[in-house]
């Protein structure tokens, strides 16, 4: 008897997400790779800022798959509110964050002060964020007709 660890709809909200998450770090990975062939190492598959917004493919990604699922109801409010405040926080908090750990560091570096750079999460423009949304909603909608 074969012991069943996921249902099938549970399977297809996993397997969107999987591919949202791998294909948005995949292609900051390989943009990487070509703008800095020399420099690349494993840890950049954890990159974080850049185009596409792998917090915004994750959360669309959920966010339809709740939609496929329910239709428009409460857990699916719920998922959009969720999906505003993460896409917002990566759009406004962390890209302003990101901004300004750049400005500190220049500052350090002209300044010539003997203080380590400041390390800083870089958040996302509106394309970025766009590019998010696309891999997420996409990638639920594939899971979708696979499953």
């Amino acid at each position: 008897m074969a012991v069943e660890l996921l249902s099938p709809a549970t399977e297809r909200v996993v397997f969107g997400i999987l591919v949202a998450a791998l294909l948005s770090q995949g292609i900051k990975f390989l943009r990487l790779y070509i703008t800095n062939r020399k420099n690349i190492h494993l840890w950049d598959l954890f990159v974080t800022g850049g185009f596409p917004s792998t917090h915004t493919a994750l959360i669309s990604s959920l966010a339809t798959a709740v939609f496929i699922d329910e239709g428009s109801s409460n857990l699916f409010i719920h998922t959009i509110v969720l999906s505003i405040i993460i896409i917002t926080d990566a759009l406004g908090v962390r890209r302003t964050s990101g901004e300004e750990g750049k400005a500190i560091n220049k500052i350090i570096k002209l300044q010539n002060l003997k203080l380590t750079k400041v390390h800083y999460a870089t958040g996302h423009t509106p394309v970025e964020v766009l590019g998010g949304l696309a891999i997420g909603i996409l990638s639920s909608l594939v899971a979708s007709a696979i499953f």
